[in-house]
């Protein structure tokens, strides 16, 4: 049975590619997975999105359950042990595919995440911190350092901010249409500002051994 296509991803450009079995063209925007020709199943395509790789809809308006069902879905699907007698090219494809899908599923896992990538892909890069802010950060580090009592202060205001700046994300990224996303270019700018603000608080509460407000903060 020739799967058919995750459904509902806004106007997104196609993706033509051939597969390599049966040489038949296909679109892999979809994040189809196999061919619906010969229905071998296909690797990923490099430049597909983390959402259509786990079939969502590319929106601000997904929440992080459905995400990871979404991720243990494609995840069953592509699990190499399925193939485990199909051919060598196969077998790569789906330890390839589920490679993929666990790279998805990081992308998206938290709106602070869903945020960084649907900026990202619009060509919108964070920008540097104002000097003003920058300042301000490192007072509140040296008030954390200077007491206990001080370094609660810092952190708890440092998760309050962070989850009013997740609320502003909302304001600013819901409304956007992602088939046209120049059209909303300065709500995406002050997304971007928010994020390097959100970025920065994150950096703040880990350092001083307060909650993880980012997943994975090192590397960011």
């Amino acid at each position: 049975m020739v799967e058919s296509p995750p459904s509902a991803v806004a106007a997104r450009p196609t993706l033509p590619a051939r597969c390599r079995a049966c040489q038949a063209d296909y679109d892999a925007s979809s994040g189809i997975l196999r061919c619906p020709a010969c229905e071998v199943l296909l690797p990923p395509h490099p430049q597909t999105s983390p959402f259509a790789r786990l079939g969502l809809a590319q929106t601000w308006a997904v929440d992080d359950a459905t995400v990871e069902q979404a991720w243990l879905k494609r995840c069953r699907l592509v699990h190499p042990d399925r193939f485990g007698t199909r051919p060598d090219a196969e077998r790569r494809a789906a330890a390839e595919q589920t490679i993929a899908a666990n790279d998805a599923r990081r992308a998206l896992r938290t709106p602070f995440d869903r945020a960084v990538w649907l900026v990202r892909a619009a060509g919108v890069d964070e920008p540097r911190l104002p000097q003003a802010r920058l300042i301000a950060f490192m007072e509140a580090r040296e008030e954390a350092e200077a007491s206990a009592a001080g370094k609660v202060r810092v952190i708890d205001d440092a998760v309050a901010r962070f989850s009013a700046g997740l609320a502003r994300l909302g304001e600013l990224l819901g409304p956007v249409d992602w088939s046209d996303p120049a059209a909303h270019r300065p709500a995406l700018a002050s997304a971007a500002g928010l994020l390097a603000e959100l970025r920065t608080l994150g950096r703040l509460s880990a350092d001083l051994g307060g909650p993880a407000l980012i997943a994975g903060m090192e590397g960011r």
